[in-house]
């Protein structure tokens, strides 16, 4: 797991390289929900929900894709621990999802502007809020590993 405080804290990686110029050319308050594909290595999926407590979401990672996350409205609270730290279930070959149970490590806020990047061996937990639920508008960038 890696966190930025924003695109432009992050310079020469080589993730947010490819989705710098993509951010640029986004009208994000605009931008409509769904998967928008860039090409065959990278698509991103913009999100929309209202924040919640944890039993109401579930845990995650990805095999075959990294997760960098971009809050472009709202705050979300987001639990982590790694993937050996973890029960695991079924993995789902199809949607690149792994089912699993667990406790959190460690959990940090996203506020708007805000990059987390998750890679395969990061289970992650999303929409979790933060004192009271909020709508949460976010970009979720999908590049193959």
């Amino acid at each position: 797991m890696e966190f930025y405080p924003s695109i432009d804290h992050a310079n020469k990686h080589v993730l947010l390289d490819l989705i710098k110029p993509i951010l640029a050319d986004l009208d994000l308050l605009n931008l409509e929900t769904g998967m928008h594909p860039v090409n065959d290595d990278l698509y991103f999926n913009v999100i929309q929900y209202e924040s919640t407590i944890e039993d109401q979401r579930v845990w995650e990672s990805h095999r075959r894709e990294y997760d960098v996350h971009y809050i472009i409205s709202g705050e979300e609270r987001i639990y982590h621990n790694f993937l050996n730290q973890m029960s695991l279930g079924n993995y789902d070959t199809e949607s690149d999802w792994q089912e699993m149970t667990g406790q959190k490590a460690s959990e940090l806020v996203l506020l708007p502007g805000n990059v987390l990047i998750f890679d395969k061996e990061d289970a992650h937990k999303t929409g979790l809020k933060v004192t009271d639920s909020v709508m949460i508008k976010k970009i979720v960038f999908k590049i193959a590993m």
